[in-house]
């Protein structure tokens, strides 16, 4: 078979033909809208007088946590400060080693994996939901949002949630189709990305049990347990290396509850409660506007989570509904959009909500408006995603 075949065959499945030309068109629009405002916070922060921190503006896409996976990359956890370690390391030593594809810069192989992986992502929602539904109109609207929403930022900047997003996508696809092994092995890739890869057990529970007293082949039951441990494996396996390595089993999750990062755990009615009584104190500028932020992002992921448990199989809500609740026993609940939003059910839920052409275009413009206003505040060093 020659190469020229070969191309066109590839060109012409399924997967590129309808899912990624599905994806491009968004992935490419919300890098503009990001890139927009980068060079607007560029140009406010310079001179004398400049608007915010310009140190957030020079580290572009490497602004907060990519600088960090950057240093992670390239020298390694043992020559870093320790609190680092809550960085799992799928995502930066990809950087690494693929960094001789780019002529031995990291910085461009981590941004590549990031955004690459930001498109493949949406070519498999796309593919999931059309799966799901058979409606492609309903799979384009979550590609959409996907793209546009403000939390996806994330998925621009050199973070490692685009891997995670491909591993937890990718995993809801072996699932529904009953391909244990591939769901046990992506799994394992989302534990060793990001902590809450270990969430992927719930509905990898859900799935692997369903008619599993009628299973007679110990092959697939042996299959099906691999789903549901191999995300836990993916986490235990570097929190044993960090062991050996550094003294400390949980020594990742303990650096993480830092006042300064995701602070120390409460119960979510007691955040809640806070939340609102932060609202209504003497700080209307500062603390109130946080916390109501906050609670109309929860508010917002409450509804989407209910919209979802009506429309789908009961996997994804479990999914959808863990990761809002592990949000709300944050102390700090700066982060909350960020690791709630980029969990894709709600995605799928939002997309839901917009069936209407009036609502679709409300909810455009303010996730536009959002990402844009998002992004700028954080390359002018004002928020951290």
């Amino acid at each position: 078979m020659s190469v020229k075949s070969i191309v066109k065959k590839i060109s012409s499945s399924e997967f590129i033909a309808r899912d990624l030309r599905a994806a491009i068109g968004p992935w490419v629009f919300s890098r503009v809208i990001v890139g927009l405002a980068l060079f607007v916070a560029r140009t406010v922060s310079s001179g004398v007088d400049g608007i915010g921190d310009s140190r957030a503006a020079h580290e572009g896409l490497f602004v907060y946590d990519g600088s960090l996976y950057r240093g992670i990359a390239e020298v390694g956890y043992e020559h870093l400060p320790r609190e680092l370690l809550r960085f799992f390391p799928l995502y930066p030593l990809s950087g690494r080693a693929l960094g001789w594809a780019f002529f031995g810069h990291i910085d461009l192989a981590l941004l590549v994996i990031a955004n690459g992986g930001a498109l493949i992502a949406g070519a498999l929602l796309f593919r999931l939901v059309l799966r799901e539904t058979s409606d492609e109109r309903l799979a384009t609207r979550s590609v959409w949002f996907l793209a546009i929403f403000p939390a996806s930022l994330v998925l621009v900047l050199a973070y490692a949630e685009s891997i995670l997003l491909v591993a937890a996508i990718g995993m809801f696809l072996a699932l529904r189709s009953k391909r244990w092994w591939l769901a046990a092995a992506l799994g394992l890739a989302a534990g060793a990305t990001r902590p809450v890869g270990l969430l992927l057990a719930l509905p990898a529970l859900i799935e692997a049990t369903r008619d599993f007293s009628s299973v007679t082949n110990i092959k697939e039951r042996i299959a099906r347990a691999a789903s549901v441990v191999a995300p836990v494996v993916g986490v235990g396996a570097y929190l044993v290396w960090v062991d050996r390595v550094f003294g400390g089993f949980f020594t990742a999750f303990d650096v993480q509850s830092k006042s300064n990062l995701r602070g120390s755990t409460t119960d979510p009615f007691t955040r809640v409660g806070q939340a609102i009584a932060d609202t209504f104190g003497a700080d209307i500028v500062q603390s109130s506007g946080r916390a109501l932020r906050y609670l109309i992002w929860i508010a917002l992921a409450l509804i989407l989570i209910g919209v979802v448990s009506r429309r789908l199989p009961s996997s994804y809500t479990a999914y959808g509904l863990v990761a809002i609740v592990l949000g709300m026993t944050s102390e700090n609940s700066s982060s909350f959009e960020r690791y709630t939003f980029t969990t894709f059910p709600l995605i799928i839920g939002l997309a839901y909500l917009t069936e209407t052409q009036r609502v679709r275009g409300l909810f455009s413009i303010i996730s536009i408006m959002g990402l844009f206003s998002l992004s700028l505040a954080v390359f002018l060093g004002q928020y951290v995603p």
